[in-house]
């Protein structure tokens, strides 16, 4: 007898089926992922976003045409390895409208702790008194408070707003024809750095960048820029004429993270000139005009540029340069900015003076 068969083999019928699938599926995979590496070097960067180029395409997108008059020509072009690099931005082509159309100045300045309505109200009477036509506010100091009610959502947010409402005496004084002015502190700015994070300059271990001025926000971040810009924009509604920006200027540490990647660290001057480019024109826009405040220590030490502001640079940006002086040193503080605007720019520095007034054809008075 013949030996009983005791294993079962079933049939295989879509084996082979199962694996063709399979095959053909890894394959598709691997000339997917091939295709994807190989056509990354056809895409073009632009401003207005990634575009795709092939070799054989013009610029606009179209076919390139045969060239009948020469069978030999394959239409290979030459591709390019390209590394893609941030740079620092430049400046020598800025269209902003600086310095154009301005008047002398004779200015009151008020500190923060004065700004009242029924103070604004008092000073604005005895301006012709005193041959002033003018009025510098501190609206925002570089603690981060501000001294009047603002409708800027993150004033309330971070416990930062002000609680005195100054629109009425404001719109009486745009009535009597006087020029306002809105000092707002922008990159040293304590309670903000502090209470909102993102915002805040920091160091490689996480850490709030803070020096004996206070804290910083940090000058490549969206939110910060757009904070200031919030207020300008409820200070232009309000009727005033001018902003003047402090702390547009660089802490001194090399320990620095921004919240914006780049493929290599920007230098002082760009940092602080890109933030103020944006805020001049975001200042432009509003229709006000746009002024900074000067670091009258390091104008006086020749170590402006140490923290960013290179006089040549806030002329080459903003309508006016204010800063502190006295009177032994207001000769010679006024002719270093004088010595780079020239001396048909009379109008456009500003020095803040406390209880004197200066000889000159502009001026704040304290």
């Amino acid at each position: 007898m013949g030996r009983p068969k005791t294993v079962y083999r079933g049939r295989r019928k879509y084996n082979w089926l199962i694996t063709l699938v399979l095959f053909v599926l890894a394959v598709m995979l691997i000339g997917i992922f091939w295709l994807f590496s190989y056509m990354q070097q056809f895409v073009v960067y632009e401003k207005d976003g990634l575009s795709l180029v092939l070799p054989y395409m013009r610029a606009d997108g179209s076919p390139f045409a045969p060239n009948t008059d020469d069978p030999g020509d394959d239409f290979e072009r030459p591709l390019v390895d390209a590394e893609i690099v941030v740079d620092e931005a430049g400046f020598d082509d800025m269209d902003l409208p600086v310095g154009e159309n301005l008047t002398a100045m004779r200015a009151r300045y008020v500190p923060a702790t004065a700004v009242t309505a029924a103070q604004l109200t008092y000073l604005a009477t005895g301006l012709e008194a005193e041959n002033q036509d003018a009025m510098v506010l501190q609206l925002k100091t570089s603690d981060g408070h501000l001294s009047y009610y603002s409708g800027v959502g993150l004033t309330d947010s971070y416990s930062v707003n002000g609680t005195e409402d100054i629109r009425k005496a404001v719109e009486q004084m745009k009535e009597q024809g006087i020029y306002l002015v809105a000092e707002l502190a922008t990159l040293m700015d304590d309670a903000m750095a502090l209470r909102n994070s993102p915002l805040a300059l920091k160091d490689s271990n996480g850490q709030v960048i803070t020096d004996s001025g206070g804290s910083w926000l940090d000058p490549y971040n969206r939110g910060t820029r757009q904070y200031i810009t919030d207020i300008m924009t409820e200070l232009a509604g309000m009727g005033f004429d001018e902003v003047l920006l402090t702390g547009i200027a660089h802490p001194r540490t090399e320990d620095i993270v921004y919240s914006q990647e780049m493929t290599s660290s920007p230098s002082i001057a760009s940092s602080v000139s890109t933030f103020a480019m944006r805020m001049c024109e975001a200042a432009h826009e509003l229709g006000l005009k746009c002024s900074v405040l000067c670091q009258t220590a390091e104008l006086r030490l020749g170590s402006s540029g140490e923290i960013g502001q290179d006089p040549e640079l806030l002329f080459s940006l903003f309508d006016r340069v204010y800063l502190f002086t006295d009177q032994e040193h207001i000769s010679s503080d006024t002719g270093a900015l004088s010595g780079v605007q020239g001396a048909d720019g009379a109008e456009r520095i500003v020095p803040i003076t406390i209880g004197w007034t200066p000889a000159r054809s502009s001026y704040a008075v304290q």
